[in-house]
């Protein structure tokens, strides 16, 4: 996901996936820094804070 900047700003981004073997956990990173260690987070504490994880679903 991508964007929310105003024109002449850099674009920010960040990446969201769901935890491998960790029923409703998801993993919350920066794509532009893709060595930083992501922040985890459940389903519940992402619908809280306006984040939809069913968006980020990866299609078949």
């Amino acid at each position: 996901m991508c964007g929310g900047n105003p024109p002449d700003a850099p674009e920010t981004c960040v990446t969201l996936a769901p935890i491998p073997g960790v029923a409703g956990a998801y993993a919350l990173g920066d794509s532009k820094r893709p060595g930083a260690e992501p922040l985890r987070f459940t389903g519940a504490e992402l619908r809280r804070a306006g984040i939809d994880p069913a968006r980020f679903r990866p299609s078949a």
